[in-house]
């Protein structure tokens, strides 16, 4: 799943990218 995001950051910016880590983060727990 982190590998999809790492794909997007270049379409959908960092400060997005770093957000929906920090929720998948959260549901991870």
């Amino acid at each position: 799943m982190l590998n999809v995001i790492a794909a997007l950051i270049p379409y959908i910016g960092y400060p997005k990218a770093l957000n929906a880590i920090a929720v998948l983060d959260s549901l991870t727990l």
